[in-house]
């Protein structure tokens, strides 16, 4: 048994002070002598004084404390062995009850613990579920513990977590295969949205969907196959419509989306109802990887000999591997899909086409998969583990890992993973992949010695860079040219058996990106965030699917955020030139704007319009201060030759008497911070 004791400390020599300190220590039952007892306590505890709250401040290695009214400071009571503190002071409510019960809790509630600030119940509550719904594994056990003391201190929190976040009823329905499948829907998910500055702004809804495998458990063969929905123009992650558990894969692909496309039919025919006004709802992309596409589609997977989703291009069997080495081959279409135009690259009917989804136009080519893990990956296992004379040497391999190794410490916190060595090329991840494509292989692959090899890496990384970023339509045609050029080198470097089915498909990336904006808008990253998400709301392998539908019931209404979607230029940090003699403004901001010219370039006279990529806004001199400017007609600085436009962006230089004015219409703006 051990013993508390109590005294008042006298270290404050202000008698005037009307508030005192009470130390509270657990004595061991063989330390009788309570002053040698406080005078070792006091060589680690140092106390700072009184205050008008009775608040005793020591260091957080004393075992036990918590404040006593000062009536109460010289009382002498006893703990149990592992009693906790709600226990004594349960014990002691009944000891002292001569009383009436009133008089009795009155009394007890003088020795409830003392909260020294100003939290309310209503933001306890709030921050326990934004942090019991957040992913990650926690014990429904320890959670019910934790409401139940703070209830003693907060009477209307609840007691339990059923309570605390509802326990709503899940509808599971038995699909083929001893599969399971929960429907939550697309309309009860914007529902719970808070749509009003949404709808203002964009006057309708449009979602992208992702389709994809989740494997659960490393022994197991369970696995979920959620359909996700995108609000397009949000930063908010994805949202789940409906989830497929099962041990394989949904091999009946009409009862999997029926559902869903019942759901998308009435929506896209009639609408979306809010606030008693009906707007107009579709479906923007989907963006599947490749095994997916070929299960939604019913089309060849993509070792078919006709697989190639976007053109009809026979491929041929090199080294048991189905290459597609045609780079012009005619591009299908919606209609031709539709009538099946070419049957071997079907293998049935796509319910999509009862909504009438463009099975060609709608579906994207995935960067993640089909270029970070998919061409690159491939690139770095021929150089690394594919016999030939491209293979790195053992020292150049070393000297990469090496490189890798330096920069890892000056790698920005932008970049969600720092590099890591060659040598744990198999544990990679996509982002990683994509950080030594685009950023770091200018770099680290220099080491190559073969000159060759690095300028056909540089190839790939020019090209995706551009499609990548805000030159993805001003420099299409360019990019185009690149990646077709990689792929022809790929052919001679590698032989034919590189280019395989997404090798093959960078030949259409450009167009994709003409068509619908940089790669990353279309990009499947955002949804395997969700997907990792969705893997960490599971306690246990107990009812997996119920587990994750009740975490999506359970979950209160949405804020939306919203994207930078604006089509104006910003003229910010207005500047003065010396001796200026044109009128109007000019602005210190690195914005590139492309503007197309209005009267012919002397240099260029064969051409009646040229498009240009302007580097610096401190060109463009601004007459009539409205910022609504694309497709508007300005006056813009110009270099007196057009060779020297390129080294002017690269080196920011400023408009001098040599520079003519012309005039432009703004058709894009771009910022970079």
């Amino acid at each position: 048994m051990s013993k508390v004791m109590s005294r008042r400390n006298n270290n404050n020599s202000d008698s005037s002070n009307s508030s005192s300190l009470v130390d509270i220590n657990i004595l061991s039952s063989d330390d009788d002598d309570s002053d040698d007892f406080f005078d070792r306590q006091n060589q680690h505890a140092q106390l700072s004084g009184a205050n008008n709250n009775n608040e005793l401040i020591i260091p957080m290695n004393v075992p036990t404390q918590f404040h006593l009214n000062e009536a109460d400071s010289n009382e002498e009571f006893e703990m149990s062995d592992g009693e906790s503190h709600f226990e004594v002071e349960d014990r002691l409510d009944r000891e002292s009850g001569n009383g009436s019960d009133s008089e009795s809790a009155a009394e007890g509630n003088e020795r409830v613990l003392q909260f020294d600030n100003n939290i309310t119940e209503n933001f306890i509550l709030t921050t326990i579920k934004e942090w019991v719904q957040a992913p990650g594994v926690l014990s429904m056990s320890k959670l019910d513990d934790l409401l139940q003391r703070l209830s003693r201190r907060f009477s209307n929190l609840p007691k339990s977590y059923k309570t605390l976040l509802g326990n709503p009823n899940i509808n599971v329905d038995n699909l083929i295969n001893d599969g399971h499948f929960w429907y939550m829907g697309i309309k009860e998910n914007l529902d719970s949205y808070l749509l009003d500055e949404y709808l203002r702004i964009n006057g309708k809804i449009q979602i992208d969907i992702n389709i994809d495998g989740l494997p659960l458990f490393r022994k197991s063969k369970k696995k979920f196959w959620p359909i996700l929905g995108k609000l397009v123009g949000t930063k908010n992650e994805p949202f789940i419509i409906s989830i497929y558990f099962g041990k394989h894969d949904p091999d009946d692909v009409d009862k999997f989306l029926l559902d869903f496309i019942n759901e998308a039919d009435e929506l896209c025919n009639n609408g979306y109802l809010r606030n008693d006004r009906t707007y107009l709802f579709s479906i923007r992309h989907y963006i599947f990887d490749a095994p997916a596409r070929s299960l939604i589609k019913c089309s060849k997977g993509h070792c078919g000999y006709a697989s190639c989703e976007k053109c009809i291009v026979w491929g041929t069997r090199v080294n048991n591997r189905t290459v597609f080495l045609d780079l012009n081959a005619p591009l299908r279409t919606d209609e031709s899909f539709r009538n099946q135009e070419q049957p071997y690259h079907h293998r049935g009917v796509s319910p999509l086409l009862r909504i009438k989804a463009g099975l060609v136009s709608q579906f994207r080519l995935d960067s993640m998969h089909l270029v970070y893990e998919g061409v690159f990956k491939r690139l770095l296992e021929a150089w690394i583990y594919w016999p030939g004379s491209w293979k790195f040497h053992l020292t150049i391999f070393q000297r990469i890992c090496s490189t890798l190794k330096q920069i890892k410490s000056s790698c920005p916190l932008d970049f969600n993973r720092p590099p890591r060595s060659l040598e744990e090329l198999s544990f990679f991840k996509a982002t990683e992949y994509r950080r030594l494509c685009i950023y770091d292989g200018v770099r680290v692959f220099k080491e190559i010695p073969d000159e060759n090899l690095y300028k056909h890496f540089l190839l790939l990384h020019c090209g995706i860079y551009i499609l990548a970023g805000p030159f993805h339509q001003t420099l299409n045609n360019f990019a185009n040219k690149l990646l077709r050029t990689f792929i022809e080198h790929a052919a001679v470097i590698f032989e034919d058996k590189f280019i395989v089915y997404n090798v093959h498909a960078l030949c259409h990336l450009a167009d994709e990106c003409a068509t619908h904006g940089p790669l990353d808008s279309f990009s499947a990253f955002q949804f395997e965030n969700k997907l990792k998400s969705i893997k960490e709301t599971l306690k246990s392998g107990f009812r997996p699917l119920e587990q994750v539908a009740k975490r999506e019931m359970q979950k209160e209404k949405k804020v939306v955020y919203l994207q930078s979607t604006s089509n104006k230029i910003s003229l910010l940090k207005r500047h003065v030139v010396p001796n200026e003699i044109l009128q109007g403004f000019q602005y210190r901001r690195i914005i590139f704007v492309v503007v197309k010219f209005l009267k012919t370039n002397n240099e260029d006279s064969d051409n009646d319009e040229i498009e240009y990529e302007v580097g610096r806004t401190k060109w463009l001199v601004d007459f009539n201060n409205n910022n609504d400017y694309i497709d508007k007609t300005l006056m813009i600085l110009w270099p007196p030759k057009s060779s020297m436009v390129c080294n002017a962006v690269k080196m920011d230089k400023n408009p001098d008497s040599s520079w003519r004015t012309e005039q432009v219409q703004v058709k894009k703006f771009y910022s970079m911070f």
